[in-house]
């Protein structure tokens, strides 16, 4: 892990608004790409990927986080994570993209 330098309060919740307003940024920028490439009759797969990993990895990393500190409730979220998984590469590999 990277060493970071310690933080009080302030500066801690100052640093999560701040990753929380860019991954919504970043998710708003990704949508709004996928929606004006599907208008364009464009293929949207790379920014759907792109939201698609975003949102596995946020949700993975909760996971992991939520492990760690001994919080049973990442046993459920790791059984929905799997099945959405597994349904949004089903869903991708029989998707008629072009």
């Amino acid at each position: 892990m990277l060493p970071f330098k310690k933080r009080d309060e302030m500066e801690q919740e100052i640093h999560k608004k701040s990753v929380l307003i860019s991954h919504s940024f970043t998710s708003v920028a990704l949508v709004v790409w996928i929606i004006v490439d599907l208008i364009c009759q464009k293929s949207a797969v790379l920014p759907l990927y792109l939201l698609i990993a975003q949102l596995i990895i946020q949700k993975l990393s909760a996971l992991i986080f939520r492990h760690s500190v001994d919080d049973e409730r990442w046993k459920k979220g790791l059984l929905l994570l799997i099945i959405s998984i597994i349904l949004i590469l089903f869903s991708l590999l029989i998707a008629p993209w072009q």
